[in-house]
């Protein structure tokens, strides 16, 4: 249904708000417009929702998530959405462009710092936005058989799998805590490697209860001799299937468990009637990650953020800034209890 003239904007809180759920199967929705995704945020950083949502009459047509994030330090900035890869809003485009004019009168009238709409599909010059693009998403359709997706897997892919299967690896499925504890002991691992903050373990507990039951999120290990070596976690949304989180033993790579896991994620995926395989961001610097991901067959498509009225935050700057090296490199020489305990406050404040 396309948005009339007679559409209204109002802003609500998708915790509490049931009309949310219609949008959640709107042309241009994500796993991030969800409302799971929305108290999964709100729970474990304490930022306040604040969604927009459009109705023709009784007819949900569109909705645009936000939060409100900063304060009196930092400025207040809305950010569709923090610690996401998509945001903006979701509908037709009426109803898109409705939406956005609604947030930025808003953002006016409220002397907002800066409004940020992340992987947003819309229309910048009609709506005075500034973009930037730093990134892509990758993405691979499974609409083909499993034998003509192998087809388009690289060699280093096919033979990363093989290396595994011949060194004993075995990869299983679980959604238990258990699993993810075990994921989470080689997260730590694999985000101080990379220089980054590690999320809270609070944020991952919580993203259990939001998604680990009916097959909505799991975790896949690949194990040698007993231990987990490689682990990942996948989120379900409609027929898309996220590879959202991965972690490895930096000893054990020469085994290939994440050639291996992927596979089978694959695999798992084409079992359940799954339409596609999102492999998530990754900033055009990051040229060793793009490649890993075009290996599998995956197509890159832009992920603009757009600003208004001036860009603003760490999302807009390259990473290959020089005080964003520097953090990088304080970060990998921290003890690893150091970086649990502080890991999510520094995380917070990358919003």
């Amino acid at each position: 249904m396309t948005a009339s003239a007679h559409c209204k904007v109002e802003v609500v809180d998708p915790r509490v708000d049931a009309r949310w759920m219609a949008v959640e199967s709107l042309p241009q929705a994500t796993l991030y417009h969800s409302a799971a995704w929305a108290r999964l945020i709100a729970g474990t950083y304490g930022f306040r929702p604040r969604y927009y949502l459009a109705a023709d009459g009784s007819q949900i047509v569109g909705g645009l998530p936000c939060f409100e994030v900063g304060g009196a330090w930092r400025g207040r900035r809305l950010v569709s959405l923090p610690f996401s890869d998509f945001g903006g809003p979701a509908g037709d485009a009426s109803a898109r462009a409705r939406l956005t004019a609604a947030l930025l009168t808003d953002a006016s009238a409220e002397h907002w710092r800066t409004v940020e709409l992340r992987g947003a599909a819309i229309d910048a010059d009609a709506q005075s936005l500034t973009e930037s693009v730093h990134a892509d998403n990758y993405t691979l359709s499974l609409d083909r058989s499993l034998c003509d997706l192998a087809r388009g897997f690289a060699d280093s892919v096919k033979w990363g799998r093989k290396r595994a299967l011949r060194e004993g690896v075995e990869v299983e499925r679980s959604s238990t805590f258990e699993a993810l504890r075990e994921f989470y002991r080689l997260h730590q691992l694999t985000r101080r490697k990379l220089g980054v903050p590690v999320q809270s373990w609070k944020f991952f507990e919580r993203l259990a209860g939001e998604f680990f039951t009916g097959d909505a999120g799991f975790v896949m290990h690949a194990r040698h001799a007993g231990a987990v070596v490689a682990s990942a976690v996948f989120l379900r949304h409609g027929a898309r299937l996220y590879y959202k989180f991965s972690a490895s033993d930096p000893l054990k790579l020469a085994l290939q468990p994440n050639s291996l896991l992927l596979w089978q994620a694959i695999e798992w995926a084409k079992r359940e009637g799954l339409a596609e395989l999102d492999l998530g961001k990754t900033v055009r610097e990051n040229t060793g990650l793009a490649r890993f991901k075009h290996s599998w067959g995956a197509q890159a498509t832009p992920l603009p953020h757009y600003y208004f009225p001036r860009v603003a935050g760490l999302a807009a700057q390259s990473e290959d800034d020089t005080r964003l090296r520097a953090l990088r490199a304080v970060w990998r020489r921290l003890p690893l209890p150091v970086t649990r305990v502080i890991g999510g406050l520094v995380y917070r404040a990358l919003a």
